[in-house]
């Protein structure tokens, strides 16, 4: 059988990007089993986390497998320690401190002459100073090693050279240097000739001959200043992982770089942005996706480019925009989420309560919905015991551009053809240009209409000085309902650089965090109508974080059930679901998988809020409402 023969020494160079995974593997190893000469000042278990885990279950988009944690979180510390950025730099004490070390790390590992690999227990007693000969065939490289020379072993031990010695077999080598110093444990020549037949043939032996390499080992070790960096850099690269816990490191590294932007802290929000990029993917995982997303609204936030960036993107949205995909990615949403048929259900049911008995009915709608909240709507006026309604439906169309008007078109085309078929009487009439353009004379309330305005997800581009003057203008088309539909969520205090940004990034970070593991739960893993929904939230999250007040159509204030229950109140009294409405929403949300509940104000214990709310695992985020003048 051929022998497994050891290859010859590679040669300088030796590039610390080749060895880094090695280095910082034998480092965690060495700390979680308490055999390094080193405090990192990490928990073991977290090292473990680090060495056991794979960064995230998944493959990504294309086809490669997963890698374990410690090989990201390697590759951060490479980049950190090349960074020449932090050369030209006013720098922290952890710069400083990476500097120094990055650049003895970096000069140790161009002085080494001959990279070597030994199996253990032959490395352990290496590096303990137990085995102080190395002994090797004369073969390639293996005769130029000289005195003087350092040897990098495993990637991550170097040993200097004290003297080279020649010999004809390997018998003669270990009666000449002593089985204790070549082999230590071996008790006799017989043995250790048998250990190196492992490795070599007696061919290779009698042709090469044999080397005894005699060595010591070096005061300053790779391994020793790399465990340095990561103990005086814990707060910027551990960070990004994530202590005990692999599904929420994104949450860690984003805040701490919202933090950085908070405080003004121009590098220390270089290097974390530098650190997302490299672990973010919008392919990736849950926290990968995170970490890609709030990484462009954090890097547009800190280079205030926030308007010019949101405009590119809409602007991209907007050419691709069709009838057709837009009205797929809403069914689809709807069919394997409650997140807005539950709105749409509660919503019908007090519009037909509210309309009930009349014969000339009038909804304004104010949405994104493309009208899919309507037809089941139109099918149960079609069933009514009395004569059927006609129903005029004026949609304000919100978020859609320049595009919107072309796929309104369709819109009409359908629900006029499904009106017909329901023998529903039905006009459509659009408003394009959104609710900024909204007035009484554009609506076009005629004597004798009954009024319904239905506002889902409508109030919360409005800034908010504006929400007030909105409100009001709702009442005074004296409407016989108005609902409300809005995301649970409170984006009120994403702007400027102090507490409140770090305040309304926490809320955002927690809400879209939800979004986004509930979108993982309920499609397939290389669905693209997730990757669609995932991408609009990008827009979504730019608007928050980067885009201010300033512009109201760049404006995204989302605001909780609570605060829309108080706003509402100064104009509109509450309008209690009935109990017939509320077992529509529960069977509805029977259709779907397990997690979706339904709660009321009370349930939530908001007291002085109106309305119900979905809940998704017990997190509130969607809140619908009824109210009357």
């Amino acid at each position: 059988m051929e022998m497994e023969q050891p290859n010859s020494p590679g040669t300088w160079p030796v590039d610390l990007r080749d060895c880094i995974d090695q280095l910082l593997k034998f480092v965690l190893e060495s700390h979680a089993n308490q055999t390094l000469e080193f405090d990192l000042g990490l928990p073991r278990d977290y090292c473990y986390h680090l060495l056991a885990h794979d960064f995230g279950d998944h493959v990504d988009g294309d086809g490669v497998p997963p890698s374990p944690l410690y090989k990201r979180l390697a590759l951060v510390l490479y980049e950190l320690i090349t960074c020449t950025d932090l050369r030209d730099r006013n720098k922290e004490d952890w710069s400083e401190m990476l500097v120094d070390k990055g650049s003895q790390l970096l000069n140790l590992f161009k002085a080494i002459n001959f990279e070597l690999h030994v199996q253990e227990p032959f490395f352990t007693q290496l590096k303990d100073g137990m085995k102080t000969i190395e002994g090797r065939c004369a073969a390639g490289n293996y005769k130029r090693i000289a005195t003087g020379a350092l040897l990098l072993f495993n990637k991550c031990l170097v040993l200097e050279v004290e003297d080279v010695h020649s010999y004809t077999s390997f018998s003669e080598m270990l009666e000449a240097e002593s089985l204790q110093k070549v082999l230590p444990g071996v008790k006799t020549i017989e043995e250790g000739v048998r250990v190196y037949r492992k490795f070599y043939t007696e061919e290779k032996e009698r042709s090469n001959g044999v080397v005894a390499i005699c060595v010591t080992k070096l005061a300053s070790q790779p391994y020793h200043i790399l465990a340095t960096i990561i103990s005086g850099v814990y707060h910027v690269v551990i960070v990004c992982i994530g202590v005990g816990n692999r599904s929420k490191w994104a949450g860690r590294v984003l805040r701490e770089c919202a933090k950085a932007i908070s405080e003004g802290d121009s590098a220390r929000i270089q290097h974390l942005l530098w650190m997302l990029n490299e672990l973010a993917s919008p392919y990736g995982d849950c926290d990968q996706k995170l970490a890609s997303y709030f990484l462009q609204a954090l890097f547009c936030k800190a280079t205030h480019s926030g308007h010019r960036c949101y405009t590119t993107l809409s602007s991209l949205a907007h050419k691709s925009h069709s009838f057709h995909s837009a009205t797929n990615l809403i069914l689809k949403f709807q069919e394997l989420t409650p997140w807005t048929t539950f709105g749409h259900v509660a919503s019908n049911a007090a519009i037909l309560e509210a309309l009930d008995g009349e014969t000339n009915l009038h909804i304004l709608d104010i949405s994104n919905t493309l009208c899919t909240q309507w037809p089941t709507l139109l099918e149960a006026l079609a069933t009514r015991n009395h004569d059927t309604p006609r129903l005029k439906l004026t949609t304000v169309v919100l978020g859609m551009g320049g595009g919107g008007v072309n796929v309104m078109k369709e819109v009409r085309q359908r629900m006029d053809k499904f009106a017909r078929l329901m023998g529903v009487p039905f006009e459509l009439n659009v408003i394009s240009g959104g609710i900024k353009n909204l007035s009484r004379e554009g609506v076009g309330v005629q004597e004798g209409e009954a009024l319904a305005v239905n506002c889902v997800g409508a109030f919360r581009s409005l800034q908010l000085n504006h929400r007030a003057p909105f409100i009001q203008m709702l009442k005074s088309f004296n409407p016989r309902v108005l609902t409300v539909v809005e995301e649970e969520a409170d984006f009120t205090s994403t702007q400027g650089q102090d507490e409140d940004f770090l305040k309304g990034f926490d809320e955002c970070l927690r809400y879209f965090t939800l979004y986004f593991e509930m979108l993982q739960d309920s499609f397939p893993g290389t669905s693209n109508e997730r990757l669609m929904l995932e991408r609009e939230c990008s827009r979504s999250i730019l608007r928050v974080l980067a885009c201010g007040d300033g512009d109201e159509d760049n404006c995204e204030r989302r605001e909780r059930g609570r605060q829309w229950s108080q706003r509402l109140k100064e104009e509109f009294c509450g309008l209690p679901f009935s109990d017939d409405v509320l077992d529509d929403v529960k069977a509805l949300l029977k259709r779907y998988r397990a997690g979706w509940t339904l709660a009321t104000a009370q349930d939530a214990h908001h007291n002085h809020d109106h309305g119900i709310y979905l809940n998704w695992k017990d997190h509130p985020v969607v809140w619908a409402s009824a109210w009357k003048p």
